[in-house]
């Protein structure tokens, strides 16, 4: 089980690994690490491979830094999607969100 975030820098993108249970318990690393994340590039990816969990105020945070980065012109994507990620997704009612966040 993955208990950290990691941080990948690709030019004008960074991809953010996510923790298996992201819930209010780790939504202040979340936020945290997305600020970090994003200072500097233009694109975020978050890598929901490990997702097992994912509760509303992470979720909230995401559509946050979503709705920032998408005004500054950037792209915030989501790859890799859990099996986890998505139930909680489409539990929430954010289904649409997640089909257009999914990384080309």
């Amino acid at each position: 089980m993955n208990d950290a975030f990691s941080i990948q820098s690709d030019g004008d993108k960074v991809v953010i690994g996510l923790v298996s249970i992201l819930d209010m318990s780790v939504a202040d690393d979340f936020l945290f690490q997305l600020r970090e994340g994003v200072a500097g590039h233009k694109n975020l990816s978050l890598n929901a491979q490990n997702v097992e969990r994912l509760s509303t105020p992470c979720v909230q945070i995401m559509l946050a830094a979503a709705a920032e980065i998408e005004n500054k012109g950037g792209r915030f994507t989501v790859e890799n999607t859990s099996k986890g990620f998505e139930r909680s997704m489409r539990e929430l009612g954010l289904s649409d969100h997640l089909k257009n966040w999914r990384a080309n």
